[in-house]
């Protein structure tokens, strides 16, 4: 991929934790102009320090993806300043609540349904106009192995990211004929901050006992790492996937083999 994002634009939602912000991290150590997005002032300008290191002119700007409004001003931000948008990772997304159906919240599905279903539709029309104008582009969404099929505990979640999916699949149909590639990547579990706080939110277990039955149901033995789905992520929006759409790429471990 030796060149490929030189000098591009790149937008990474949730680009300040997790597997955003190490697919921002890989974006800015292959030349792109990284912005990332996220809801904590501070927390992002943090991570921006790490990432100018690699590519100067990257920035952080602050936006909650469930405020419409908030996720006008960032695309507006991104026009203003940089004309362009080649690529965009939406990797934003609210934490997962582990229960039963029955015992989870409509506070919860509310929050959910706002970041992860409405947050990456909104995001995606205001990418896809800019790419549209532009002649060609790449996205890719964050979805999950959950997407793809369903998961005791996580039927909420399970829902957001079969969306997802679906909104991938239609936009890339849609958009097949304008050079604009849109994929998405279903990451099995993976080990970031955010899944520590679920395995330990989780109704009735123990962290060690979640941790346990989730090695599991992994053939390979492990869970996944944050740089294994950004090299996943890099490969869908650089030119070596040029006939690529439409796409769900599992990184998973093997689970989906099970």
């Amino acid at each position: 991929m030796k060149d490929s994002f030189k000098e591009k634009v790149v937008l990474v939602t949730g680009g300040t934790s997790g597997i955003g912000k190490t697919a921002a991290l890989a974006f800015a150590r292959e030349g792109a102009i990284v912005i990332i997005s996220g809801r904590d002032q501070q927390l992002g300008e943090q991570i921006l320090t790490q990432i100018q290191e690699l590519s100067p002119k990257s920035e952080f700007i602050i936006a909650d993806l469930s405020n419409a409004e908030q996720v006008g001003a960032l695309f507006a931000g991104i026009s203003e300043k940089h004309a362009r948008l080649d690529c965009a990772f939406n990797a934003a997304g609210a934490e997962a609540s582990v229960a039963p159906l029955a015992m989870q919240t409509i506070n919860h599905f509310n929050e959910m349904v706002a970041v992860d279903m409405r947050g990456t539709f909104a995001c995606m029309q205001h990418e896809i106009r800019a790419m549209h104008a532009r002649g060609k582009g790449t996205i890719v969404n964050c979805a999950a192995m959950a997407g793809l099929r369903g998961g005791q505990g996580s039927s909420i979640y399970s829902a957001c990211k079969h969306a997802i999916i679906g909104m991938t699949k239609s936009a890339a149909l849609e958009c097949a004929g304008s050079l604009i590639r849109i994929n998405s990547v279903c990451p099995g579990i993976i080990q970031t901050p955010g899944l520590e706080r679920t395995f330990n939110q989780v109704p009735e277990f123990s962290f060690e006992e979640v941790r346990q039955w989730g090695l599991t149901q992994i053939p390979m033995q492990r869970f996944g790492k944050p740089e294994e789905v950004a090299h996943a992520v890099l490969w869908l929006c650089s030119d070596e996937s040029s006939y690529v759409t439409g796409h769900s790429l599992i990184i998973d471990g093997g689970m989906h083999c099970k």
